[in-house]
């Protein structure tokens, strides 16, 4: 990252809650700050780390006593004159949006213990989104223009800003990649991998390809992990990626279930830990007929009709038959799967034929492919896993532009321990970079995309149709004004009963929420950018993946 950070060599820097400010020096160290403000809330706490850098002749350290979570704190840090505007600012612009490089904001978003947000289920989560959303309004340190800014997080507070699977996509997703770029730069450890889409959400396969892609785009941006950063799972890539190409495949070729799963049980016979990447109820059973095949007596009994399983061995038996039974059942998906990415495909096809008799034989072509797979889903075998959300994940990893930003992640983070953390904590290191409103928005335009993305994403796994017939009855017309949609080279698709609301990118956001506001059969109610969220306020509470809705309560952004 430190090549990225040398145009910001000599400039100011406001550190949010630095504590110790272990992180502080070495970021001062590198960049040689004009002014290092340290923004600190209790500045008695820390006095005995932080009152030494201050002291220190030269010191270009300020300490200035002060509340993140207040708008007054930054007013205030401003008006004293301790950050003084850029020099290229026009003082004429009231909403200055040309990132603003004079200044680069990092510091602590976590507290001990947790605290709670304001329709956010946490003080972190709601700061992170009110920060970025600020940049639009030119409030707190962004009074200047952008400002980017490096923060330490929870792991769990910051999950839902880059979710690593469509399982985990919320509005407050949808905000955070709408208003930044945020980049994932130290991350912990995987974690145990329970049943469900509790943890990472993503088959194995899925999240080993998005692995091998990222760490090729840091080799060829020569930002590799060294060795004590990186953990199992990047020698499982370099592993598999290595087996491909000696196979004639490229290197981020995806893996089979069936090939997926005997990979992951040759590293557990090995000795070499998959949590986190497999599921732990298949890792402790690996581990339990390894336990068996050496001595298997604790697990067998002699008797007169021979060997029998003992209650122990019962359960192992059990046990296996299940991981066996989902194993088939994740291989009938996936290949249901198969033809759903083929559908996808064919359609990308259509899309950019001209009228004639080539494309009326495609189309044909499509509606056999349609029934073939749609008679396919009918029995059933392949539930609890979805086809349909597999293949969601396929294309996202193929998609020609970003649905899911961890998947475009320039580099593969840095692991950190939580040993490196007190209190023992699993802690991340964001780079957040506001986008600059586009030429000819307003401000207040972005309160009518949340307003409208609160809407959407009641129904996340609908299809965009469905969503906006239930949003307002006749406005799936709506899609017919929203040429992206239908565009393969900017995420659309023929068939849009197939596009879910999940997979909506930036641009097909903002296109319906201007084909709704231009509609003429919008409900008359709806002339506020509050319509949808007071309606939904009642009904579904806070957004409960993304921890609050991303409109969010709580500070608002003139707190």
């Amino acid at each position: 990252m430190g090549h990225t950070l040398e145009k910001y060599k000599g400039c100011d820097i406001i550190d949010l809650n630095p504590g110790a400010c272990l992180w502080s020096q070495k970021l001062h160290d590198f960049l040689q700050p004009r002014t290092h403000v340290l923004l600190e809330s209790t500045p008695s706490m820390w006095s005995d780390y932080q009152r030494p850098l201050l002291d220190k002749p030269g010191s270009t350290y300020k300490l200035f006593q002060g509340d993140i979570r207040l708008k007054l704190t930054c007013d205030a840090l401003f008006e004293a004159g301790i950050i003084p505007p850029p020099e290229d600012i026009d003082p004429a612009d009231p909403n200055p949006q040309k990132p603003n490089n004079t200044l680069l904001v990092t510091g602590s978003l976590m507290w001990d213990p947790p605290a709670k947000g304001l329709t956010f289920d946490s003080l972190g989560k709601q700061l992170l989104y009110h920060f970025t959303e600020n940049a639009r309004y030119n409030f707190r340190y962004h009074k200047y223009g952008p400002v980017r800014s490096l923060l330490w997080m929870l792991e769990e507070d910051f999950k839902s800003a880059i979710p690593r699977s469509h399982y985990m996509f919320s509005k407050y997703t949808v905000s955070m990649n709408y208003l930044a770029k945020n980049v994932q730069v130290v991350t912990p450890g995987h974690a145990a991998k329970a049943s469900g889409h509790s943890t990472i959400g993503r088959l194995p396969q899925y999240e080993m390809q998005s692995v091998i892609r990222a760490m090729q785009r840091g080799k060829e941006n020569g930002m590799e992990p060294p060795s004590a950063r990186r953990e199992n799972i990047h020698d499982f890539a370099d592993d598999i990626a290595r087996r491909n190409i000696e196979q004639g495949k490229a290197a981020d070729a995806r893996l089979t279930e069936e090939e997926m799963n005997q990979f992951l049980e040759q590293q557990t016979r090995a000795g070499k830990s998959t949590e986190g990447i497999d599921w732990e109820a298949h890792i402790q059973n690996v581990r339990e007929r390894m336990a068996m095949e050496k001595d298997p007596f604790p697990y067998k009994t002699i008797k007169k009709k021979g060997e029998v399983y003992t209650a122990e061995g019962k359960r192992v038996a059990r046990n296996t038959a299940l991981q066996k039974s989902n194993l088939k059942k994740r291989g009938i998906a996936e290949k249901l799967a198969d033809q759903l990415e083929a559908i996808y495909d064919r359609e990308c096809e259509i899309l950019t034929m001209q009228d004639g008799p080539e494309k009326e034989a495609a189309l044909a072509d499509l509606e056999a492919m349609e029934e073939a797979v749609e008679e396919a889903m009918k029995g059933g075998e392949y539930k609890p896993y979805d086809p349909e959300s597999i293949v969601t994940e396929r294309i996202s990893l193929k998609s020609p532009v970003p649905r899911l930003e961890w998947d475009h992640r320039p580099y593969e983070p840095l692991v950190m321990h939580e040993s490196e953390v007190w209190p023992r904590r699993r802690v991340c290191l964001i780079d957040s970079e506001p986008y600059p409103m586009p030429s000819g928005e307003s401000a207040n335009e972005w309160e009518w995309v949340v307003d409208f993305v609160s809407a959407l994403y009641q129904s996340p796994n609908a299809s965009v149709k469905r969503a906006l017939v239930s949003l307002q009855s006749g406005a799936s017309t709506l899609v017919d004004e929203v040429p992206s949609l239908r565009d393969p080279k900017k995420g659309g698709r023929l068939n849009l009963d197939r596009l879910r609301v999940n997979m909506l990118t930036r641009e097909m956001l903002a296109e319906l929420c201007r084909a709704y506001q231009n509609w003429p059969f919008k409900n008359k109610l709806a002339s506020h950018p509050k319509y949808f969220q007071s309606m939904y306020a009642g009904r579904s509470g806070a957004d409960k993946r993304g921890g609050g809705g991303a409109h969010g309560g709580g500070l608002g952004k003139g707190a």
